[in-house]
């Protein structure tokens, strides 16, 4: 009776052992905030090829920073390639960060990045404590680790010095 009962007691743990950590996971995916106010739009084409449609939106319909609660998001209207996202995010985070911290930044992107077709959206989200969080097709994706990231990455599209200075300003409000 006492093996049985060890067994039994040994199961039973190791399923809640199992399954808790599984449960916590869950409850702390981040949710895409379709709520949020729109700041601007913009649309990108590169000679005759139209890339994509951008919104970035806020809990209050203004742009406060780069690091403050945002959510950017890129409409493609076109099929691209993870390599080709890859290449030119390192590209234009280059001159934003190290290189040993852009690399590091780049082999987390690589995991969690698709490939994109006519009609897919990839969103960045940053919440109120700085973690950026990707979507894809408003479907969690990943959280990137390092705070210092997501700053970084949002310059890409709101910077002052973006190589789409005029997408920028109207994606920020005219800011």
């Amino acid at each position: 009776m006492f093996r049985i009962t060890t067994r039994w007691l040994l199961s039973i743990s190791l399923m809640f052992a199992f399954a808790v950590p599984l449960q916590a996971a869950q409850l702390t995916q981040p949710s895409f905030k379709e709520s949020w106010q729109d700041v601007g739009e913009a649309h990108l084409k590169v000679f005759w090829f139209d890339v994509y449609n951008a919104v970035l939106r806020t809990p209050t319909g203004r742009f406060d920073g780069y690091d403050a609660p945002l959510q950017l998001c890129l409409d493609y209207q076109r099929k691209i390639r993870k390599k080709m996202l890859l290449d030119e995010t390192r590209k234009h985070l280059n001159p934003l960060a190290t290189q040993a911290k852009v690399e590091r930044w780049m082999l987390e992107l690589q995991q969690m990045w698709p490939s994109v077709k006519e009609g897919d959206q990839i969103a960045f989200q940053i919440d109120e404590q700085g973690k950026g969080h990707f979507f894809f097709n408003q479907t969690w994706i990943g959280t990137m680790k390092d705070p210092e990231f997501s700053p970084a990455f949002v310059k890409i599209w709101l910077g002052r010095s973006s190589m789409f200075p005029e997408l920028a300003e109207k994606l920020r409000g005219g800011q």
